[in-house]
């Protein structure tokens, strides 16, 4: 099936989000700038989650209220 021409809007939103899921039934190859940029977006999620899991345990409940 091809999703890809069924809402433009959700097509814009996932280039944004750095989601690089097929759209499309043919191999078709994303363009290197987006493979980068979604390659950036992941890094930064993977930082983002490596402190909060941490902050979240070592940080007391008296000091987070």
């Amino acid at each position: 099936m091809d999703f890809q021409n069924i809402n433009p809007l959700n097509v814009r939103l996932n280039r944004l989000s750095g989601n690089l899921l097929p759209m499309t039934s043919d191999d078709t190859l994303f363009p290197v700038a987006w493979r980068i940029y979604s390659a950036i977006i992941l890094l930064f999620q993977v930082i983002q989650t490596s402190a909060v899991i941490p902050g979240i345990l070592f940080v007391s409940r008296n000091k987070v209220l």
